[in-house]
Order: structure tokens, then sequence, then C-alpha cells
């Protein structure tokens, strides 16, 4: 509320989803937000149905794939993985809880596959890796 990002030392936040979260959450320390009412929330949470002891694989590791990857941790996933072509974010996934992390070409070569996948690219190209990597039911 009223804080400016630019310059700021930031060593916690709370974000209430729209705009804020998909443009700046990359920026925030991701360890000590407090993530509330965010549509990524929503979408593990309602749409993918994502319950304690389920896998789940994120593809697109920027703010809001980040931010699922903790809430899904949070939930009690059994297996999470993160997707993305950006070794930086593979390794920042890692360092967040993600079980693993990957290219999506070696996601696709390795055979892993979840009940529920969030495409959080918002590219075609990422709703087709998403699709790919989905179980048979999932």
């Amino acid at each position: 509320q009223g804080a400016d990002l630019n310059g700021a030392n930031l060593s916690a936040a709370q974000i209430r989803g729209g705009n804020f979260a998909n443009t700046y959450i990359d920026r925030v320390n991701m360890r000590k937000a407090q993530l509330r009412d965010a549509d990524f929330r929503g979408a593990i949470l309602n749409a993918g149905r994502i319950q304690a002891g389920q896998d789940l694989i994120v593809v697109g590791l920027g703010g809001i794939g980040m931010a699922a990857l903790l809430v899904a941790r949070a939930i009690g996933c059994r297996t999470i993985t993160g997707v993305d072509p950006s070794p930086e974010k593979i390794s920042l996934a890692r360092s967040l809880g993600a079980d693993d992390a990957m290219t999506p070409a070696d996601a696709l070569q390795s055979g892993v596959r979840a009940p529920v996948v969030l495409d959080a690219t918002g590219v075609g190209r990422g709703f087709e890796t998403a699709f790919e990597l989905t179980q048979v039911g999932g």
C-alpha cells in the first residue's frame, strides 16, 4: 500500500493479486512474501483442485509460477516440478522448494507427468508444454 519498489529494501510484502502480482512479484523476496487472495492461488486451489499428496508441474517460473510453487508447497503437494528455459529461474525454483526443476525440453524428454499442470507462461508454447506434461486423466 503506497510502497515504491524502486530502491526499496523489502523484507516482507503482502500481495493481493491483480496487476501488482503480475508486474512486481519477481522483485519481492519470495521467502517472506505473504500471498493472499491472488489469482494463482485460486487457480491451484479451485481450478486445479490440487490437494495434499498430489503431484504438480508448474510451467513458467516467473512471478506467478514461483508463487504457485510456494502455494503448492504450503498445501502439501507430494512432488512439485518447475519448468522454465531460464537456468536462473530453475535454480531459484529449487531453492524455494521445488522437488525438481528443468527446461521444457528436458521435461518433455524425461517423461515427467502430473495430474495437475499449471501453465503460468501466458504464451502458446507454454500451454502446449503444459498439455504434453499432463498425465492421462489429469
